[in-house]
């Protein structure tokens, strides 16, 4: 997936190539089930977890979160899956048990054991920071992109560029990928290509990053190049000691 980065910032006037869906049967049959989602692939070194899910949040170690392939959000305790009875598309999670969600009708949702709260305006992905940071993407969509935004506390403060999946990493910077599955960090003033392309990205509190590549195999940034690992996953996130959680095309969940 390796490739040479570009200057400039996370946007792109070219639409996204279909995502990771469940394929008919015809199309697996025509591939011999080569196709991407025809049938799970052996995931190396991956423990796969009760359950199912479209979409996955970790934060702290034990601290995991998903949304249902039936769309309900849930968290993961004790081996088992805790549902909350509400709808979601997109799920994240950081420090002492938070999490935040795109809920069903795309409202910004943050919750934690005792209670939650809706934050204003419509998104599209939402990213936690180890110390809290929230980072979301707004529903307000320019060339294939939706804009990029910071929660304060009170409001949505906007900065340049667009994208369509975002995380946050440790200094409560978000990295991004635009339509055109380029990668991206922000660092307080300025973005940063970097090398490669995916569908989805991860980032734990240790500061390990991971993506989903445009090949949909699992891949963890060394600094420089990306590593590739066994396996075919449609989203993925990071637990707080780096160690990955990923979804595949069939719902289900494995964690190394």
């Amino acid at each position: 997936m390796q490739q040479v980065p570009k200057k400039g910032t996370p946007t792109a006037s070219k639409c996204p190539s279909s995502r990771l869906n469940k394929p008919g049967a015809l199309a697996c049959k025509i591939s011999n089930n080569a196709a991407p989602g025809c049938r799970a692939l052996a995931h190396k070194g991956w423990k796969k977890l009760s359950g199912n899910a479209k979409d996955v949040g970790a934060g702290p170690v034990g601290n995991i979160w998903a949304i249902s392939n039936a769309g309900e959000a849930k968290r993961f305790s004790f081996g088992k899956w805790i549902g909350l009875k509400k709808k979601g598309t997109r799920i994240d999670a950081g420090r002492k048990g938070l999490a935040c969600m795109v809920g069903a009708n795309s409202e910004a949702y943050c919750f934690k054991t005792g209670g939650g709260q809706k934050l204003p305006g419509k998104v599209t992905d939402i990213g936690v920071g180890p110390k809290g940071e929230i980072w979301a993407l707004n529903a307000k969509k320019a060339n294939c992109n939706y804009g990029i935004q910071k929660w304060t506390g009170k409001k949505w403060e906007k900065i340049s560029g667009g994208a369509v999946r975002l995380d946050v990493d440790p200094k409560g910077m978000p990295w991004v990928i635009n339509s055109n599955n380029n990668i991206f960090r922000y660092d307080g003033r300025k973005w940063h290509q970097l090398i490669g392309s995916a569908w989805d990205i991860g980032i734990g509190a240790n500061g390990d990053v991971w993506v989903i590549g445009s090949d949909y195999a699992p891949y963890k940034y060394d600094g420089k190049y990306w590593v590739r690992t066994p396996g075919q996953l449609g989203s993925i996130s990071v637990q707080a000691d780096g160690k990955p959680v990923g979804t595949d095309s069939q719902g289900n969940v494995y964690m190394q």
